[in-house]
């Protein structure tokens, strides 16, 4: 097989990986039902949720994102905490001096 043949585009990629979920799913129903009877399921019935470990592609460059900003936004607030302290001691040094000189 050469490169051609090997590439997937992102949607037969996403199928093939749902395709994979699916069949994951049901073998680990099949078992669980083989293995007890008795529970007619209800044990398994969360298995068609993802796992919260498991994020797609934009979940997660959401995240990244919403963490990036929180990270940006956090420099942002100490910076402008620093201007702010620093004109209130320069407008202080202004009184003291025109109190003083004036």
């Amino acid at each position: 097989m050469d490169d051609q043949e090997k590439r997937m585009t992102r949607r037969e990629y996403r199928e093939q990986q749902e395709q994979q979920s699916q069949k994951q799913t049901q073998v680990e129903r099949n078992s669980g039902l083989q293995d007890d009877h008795d529970n007619d399921g209800a044990k398994y019935d969360d298995l068609d949720q993802p796992a919260k470990d498991e994020m797609s592609r934009e979940e997660q460059f959401t995240v990244d994102q919403e963490e990036e900003q929180a990270v940006k936004t956090d420099r942002l607030k100490r910076k402008l905490n620093i201007v702010i302290a620093s004109l209130l001691v320069a407008i202080v040094i202004v009184y003291l001096i025109l109190f003083f000189v004036g």
